[in-house]
Order: C-alpha cells, then structure tokens, then sequence
C-alpha cells in the first residue's frame, strides 16, 4: 500500500508504505495466526494509528480483525485485518497491489477455504468503487475512504470436529457469529451468553447438507 499527498495543517508531503497484516492458514493442532506480516516482509512493524494520524494526512476510521467467518476447520483459519483510511486533503495519490485477490485462501483436510485480498474505495458522494485487488495512482479528495480487508487463511480438518467449547470462545471473541457457529461448525450458542444450548441435526448425524 502506497498513499501519497500533502498534509492538511502543514502542507509537507508525506508518504504511506506499508504492508497489510493478514490472516495465516490453520495446520493439524494449532488456529492460524491473526493479523500478522507476511513471513518475506522481514522484520516490518506495525503503525500506530495515533502516529498515522499526526504525520500523515489521513485519518484512520478502522482498524480491526476481518471477522468474515472464513476458514472453518477444526483447526480456524486466522482473520485477516480492516484497515480504511480517509483523506484529510484533496489530491492524494493512492496505489496498492494485493496477491490472492481472485481467489480464496485453500481449506485443508476437510477445512473450509478462506477469503480473499480486496479493498475498496468509499468516495464522500456516498458512491462506492470496487472492490479491487491492484490499483494505481488512483485519486482521493478529502473524505473520501479507502477500506483495505485482508484476507482469513483456510482451515484444517472437518469443521464438526472443532471443539464446541471452542466455538463458543470464537463466538464471544467476536471472530464468528452465532449464526456461523451453527451453520459451519453445527454447535448452537445463546446469542446473549455464547453458552453452547445445543448442537445442530448436520454435526449429529455428520450430514452437512441437513443445514443448521
């Protein structure tokens, strides 16, 4: 990611060049990591949003976990990362190039695939464009966003192995819903506790195609 203009308050050029955490896939025993660097990236660190702020001529609306539900698994794919970023001033210059972009990150042994790279523009008309995977020297005025969502990695093993207790955490900690607790992983949460009630036909019977 690459974003360029001149600060609002000061006029000084400034320059954005960072890499976007994403989530990592799911192997036998162990989640995928959350939100981390891409292991060629070295030895890059995060950018406080507060420090984004001062230097730069953006604001930071989100920063947050991509909780799209992807990558069931007995073992979850990690959640990739939201970050948007709103133009302070006219004129800025904003380029990316996101990989795995068409495609979903793989599931593995009876895990669900992941999602995908992409990110959007979201102009102050209320117009939106996108979503892209790569993009060059495109334009942003002031208020208009930029959301770049990071990909979740796929999952490891049969989603109905996934420990319901587990699943319940998933829920509470806000990387599932309970919806998709029920419909992927067939263990159903009282929305208000997240205390597992009960568990679906499809996870009884191992017939997914029974539904929640």
């Amino acid at each position: 990611v690459v974003l360029a203009g001149n600060h609002q308050d000061t006029g000084e050029p400034f320059l954005v060049v960072e890499p976007t955490g994403g989530g990592w896939g799911a192997s036998r025993g162990k989640d995928g990591e959350v939100g981390q660097f891409c292991v060629g990236d070295g030895e890059t660190y995060n950018v406080p949003v507060e420090m984004a702020e001062l230097r730069y001529g953006i604001m930071v609306d989100e920063y947050n976990f991509h909780t799209d539900g992807a990558g069931a698994g007995e073992f979850r794919g990690g959640s990739g990362c939201v970050r948007s970023y709103r133009a302070m001033a006219d004129g800025q210059s904003f380029t990316a190039s996101f990989g795995r972009n068409k495609f979903p990150a793989w599931g593995s042994a009876g895990g669900e695939n992941g999602s995908y790279n992409y990110f959007e523009i979201h102009r102050a008309d209320g117009t939106m464009e996108g979503p892209f995977g790569v993009v060059a020297r495109l334009t942003l005025n002031k208020d208009d966003v930029v959301a770049m969502y990071t990909c979740t990695g796929g999952g490891y093993g049969d989603p109905f192995d996934r420990d319901p207790q587990q699943v319940a955490l998933d829920a509470k900690n806000g990387f599932i819903t309970p919806e998709q607790a029920c419909e992927d992983y067939g263990v159903i949460l009282d929305p208000a506790s997240f205390k597992v009630t009960g568990f679906s036909e499809a996870r009884s019977t191992g017939r997914k195609e029974v539904g929640c």
